[in-house]
């Protein structure tokens, strides 16, 4: 049997009751990231777009988070997201209710948009230039 994929491994590893709404959190911004490599990060699953970290998922005893919520994700669900702010940039989600997929999916979207739009601004880099060999 090959190995579990990291992030295979960190969802089998949380308690049963946390399992469920952690895989389909997973699922969904797979879904609206579909070209993100799944890694580990800081010890907790994460979607890296284009070189960039685009957001994490964690799961805990009583709720599953989603980090970072920018502003750019903030302005693109509005008030839909208030229920489950907890600090500045985590969003947690209950497990005695139903993850708000919709929202989980706009807010995957929205992050997505804001690192186009950072990696559009970006000058692109420029190839090395390829070393002539010294001549003696």
């Amino acid at each position: 049997m090959p190995p579990l994929h990291p992030v295979d491994a960190y969802v089998q590893a949380q308690p049963s009751a946390t399992q469920g709404h952690l895989a389909l959190l997973r699922a969904t911004l797979a879904e609206v990231l579909p070209n993100a490599e799944q890694v580990i990060s800081y010890q907790i699953p994460c979607f890296r777009l284009n070189g960039t970290y685009a957001v994490y998922c964690a799961g805990y005893a009583h709720h599953v988070g989603l980090y970072p919520i920018t502003q750019a994700m903030r302005d693109a669900v509005g008030d839909a997201l208030t229920p489950y702010l907890s600090g500045k940039a985590t969003a947690r989600f209950a497990l005695d209710v139903p993850l708000p997929v919709e929202l989980v999916r706009q807010l995957a979207a929205a992050r997505v948009a804001e690192i186009e739009a950072i990696m559009a601004t970006r000058p692109s880099k420029r190839p090395l230039k390829s070393r002539r060999p010294m001549i003696r």
